[in-house]
């Protein structure tokens, strides 16, 4: 539902990761009283059974969820990323997603497994890794507002390439003795 595949890759067992990008249209806040709002309705079960309530209790009870719904940062149009994992012979499954963040490069690593590099309107640029439970972590945070370019090397390290301003950053797979 997005314009475009803006990165590819591919696993050593045939899956594919795919990553789209666009414009996508936020929902505005609602207002109170307008339509629907959540309507609950206590009735006999279908056997006339009715559980004991006070008489004094409503038999209707609406709830406005305007006031639950927090204000969108954005009132019209914003920035959509979307991940998919297509297995083979399998449909596309949707296994990330964000409203901010779009996803410029994607690469597949032995070590790290699926890595991926975003970028938004007034962010910083960002790496994360996609965890085998369908989460993702956050590795890096970049000073630059996208990530465009991501390559895995054998050993595990990884060069990321950013822009506004270009610059070419070398993820190295060994720890650090600290770290914050």
């Amino acid at each position: 539902d997005l314009g475009e595949i803006s990165a590819v890759t591919v696993t050593p067992e045939g899956t594919i990761f795919a990553a789209a990008i666009g414009e996508e249209r936020i929902p505005l806040p609602r207002r109170p009283g307008e339509k629907n709002d959540l309507t609950i309705e206590v009735t006999p079960a279908s056997d006339g059974n009715v559980l004991e309530e006070p008489a004094d209790l409503p038999r209707k009870i609406t709830i406005d969820l305007s006031e639950m719904v927090p204000a969108p940062a954005h009132t019209a149009m914003g920035t959509a990323g979307r991940l998919y994992r297509i297995d083979p012979g399998r449909s596309p499954v949707l296994v990330w997603k964000s409203d901010v963040e779009r996803i410029y490069g994607l690469a597949w690593s032995a070590g790290r497994g699926l890595v991926f590099g975003t970028g938004g309107q007034g962010t910083e640029g960002r790496i994360y890794r996609l965890e085998p439970d369908g989460s993702a972590t956050m590795l890096h945070r970049l000073r630059e507002p996208q990530v465009t370019a991501l390559l895995a090397q054998p050993g595990g390290k990884i060069y990321a390439c950013t822009s506004n301003p270009g610059r070419i950053y070398l993820l190295d797979a060994g720890s650090s003795p600290a770290g914050t």
